[in-house]
């Protein structure tokens, strides 16, 4: 059975110390913890401490995602970041960080296509040999659809023009679907991705991150998502990601150990593909 983690935006109003424990309470090998979360453990404690908190539990941070970044200018402030999180996360067996690309339409719009995509390439790589200093792999990820990054046709072409293999993007077929992208252009991609997000769609049309739902309660196709991961021989984590603004330990507890379930359901179909 492949790994599976949750995403603490799942549990958002949770620290990360009760994350990883919800995690080996409910049978999952780890967590994909928020940059957000990491950034408010660490104001009151220190790196060693978190890494001591991860290894007593005997389970891993197999990514730290959502470092906000305005990839249009790069500057030693953020190459210091995407090293400092790196060698973070490859201390708690994690082996990847993602960015999240802050869109400036206008600044954009002003470009011709290739120059802008010429542009992003550089920066990407820039920041693409400061995790590979650590042998972590940089995803590129989405909360809301941008005008760029949320074409895996154009994400695929820029990760190509950086040469850097370390480079990829979060597979998330929900945002894909928000960002009105067709599994059709997805089964395009290339093998790029780092991690895998599991979650459902409603059958609606206006689709809002809150509208996720656990595997088997919408309409997604899985085993058509599944064919992609397999023709790209992904052999890494799958990650639950639900949207949770206040829910208690307890209602997190039984959420998780619901959606563990249909989640390694539809992750035997792998063994079939």
């Amino acid at each position: 059975m492949p790994r599976i983690a949750f995403h603490s935006h799942t549990t958002r109003s949770l620290p990360v110390q009760d994350d990883l424990k919800l995690a080996k309470q409910t049978g999952y090998n780890g967590i994909i913890c928020t940059h957000a979360k990491i950034q408010d453990y660490l104001k009151n404690n220190n790196q060693k401490n978190l890494r001591e908190l991860v290894k007593d539990s005997g389970l891993a941070v197999f990514g730290i995602s959502n470092i906000h970044m305005d990839l249009m200018k790069i500057n030693e402030q953020k190459i210091t970041a995407v090293k400092r999180f790196s060698r973070l996360v490859r201390t708690m067996k994690g082996n990847f960080i993602s960015i999240t690309p802050d869109g400036r339409r206008n600044r954009e719009k002003e470009r011709d296509n290739e120059e802008l995509y010429t542009h992003y390439a550089q920066n990407l790589a820039v920041l693409a040999e400061g995790a590979e200093e650590y042998g972590v792999y940089l995803s590129i990820e989405q909360e809301k659809p941008h005008p760029v990054f949320s074409s895996p046709v154009t994400l695929t072409y820029i990760i190509n023009k950086t040469g850097k293999d370390n480079l990829g993007f979060v597979f998330d077929p929900f945002s894909y679907m928000v960002a009105d992208i067709a599994l059709e252009e997805v089964e395009t991609m290339e093998g790029f991705f780092h991690i895998v997000y599991l979650s459902d769609l409603p059958d609606k049309r206006n689709l809002r991150e809150k509208d996720r739902l656990i595997p088997g309660e919408g309409i997604l196709d899985f085993e058509r998502i599944f064919k992609i991961v397999h023709r790209c021989d992904y052999k890494g984590v799958y990650a639950l990601k639900l949207h949770s603004a206040y829910r208690t330990k307890k209602r997190n507890r039984q959420l998780l150990r619901e959606a563990r379930e249909p989640m390694e359901a539809y992750l035997e179909i792998l063994n079939y593909l």
